[in-house]
């Protein structure tokens, strides 16, 4: 498959690209700062803002999937949801973004503590979650086979853990960023959680 990766160049949008790789996938990596990723003979690189549309359009144009490991770089800047904007307006069919856990979709039964763990979440990083919650509206909307992905807290380290999921609330506190990039590569291999948004842990 070929799979384009947006935020390519951040800590779980390396291990995406590495692990897709490893699987024999082709690689389009976008990343403001691509020249890090190496050389591959299956990596392609598109330098640049996936706020920019020609750079979303150079890197998708031919991507059986796309992965948006985006995350918020600054405040009041809505990075991820202007991305899958542009990323819906060319078509793409199969796309795969990375949320958080503190994102509410229609169907969950979360705990109270978990609730209050989205309250925080909203609290404290308003901006963040704002651009999070109209990245999800976007997809939903939308007739794509999206899949939004909700980890807890990411932690760095070697993967290879179990991958607890679950489509109404979440399992755990935290996952290992290298199995989260894995989960997701994963989805689109196999076509899974289509239009749904599951709750990811180790």
């Amino acid at each position: 498959m070929k799979i384009a990766i947006l935020g390519a160049a951040g800590r779980t949008g390396r291990l995406a690209v590495e692990y897709a790789l490893a699987s024999g996938h082709d690689v389009i990596a976008v990343g403001r700062q691509g020249a890090t990723l190496g050389k591959h003979g299956r990596l392609s690189i598109v330098q640049g803002d996936a706020t920019d549309r020609s750079i979303v359009e150079m890197a998708v144009t031919g991507a059986d999937a796309v992965l948006s490991a985006l995350g918020q770089t600054g405040k009041g800047h809505l990075i991820c949801s202007t991305a899958i904007g542009h990323v819906l307006s060319l078509g793409v069919e199969r796309i795969v973004t990375i949320s958080g856990a503190g994102l509410d979709v229609p169907g969950d039964m979360k705990r109270p503590l978990d609730r209050l763990f989205g309250f925080l979440v909203k609290t404290l990083s308003s901006s963040a979650f704002n651009d999070k919650v109209a990245e999800f509206a976007s997809l939903n909307r939308s007739a794509s086979q999206w899949t939004v992905v909700r980890p807890p807290r990411l932690l760095d380290g070697s993967s290879g853990a179990d991958i607890r999921v679950s489509l109404q609330r979440p399992l755990g506190t935290q996952i290992v960023r290298a199995d989260l990039a894995r989960f997701c590569i994963e989805a689109i291999e196999k076509g899974s959680y289509i239009r749904q948004a599951p709750f990811v842990s180790n």
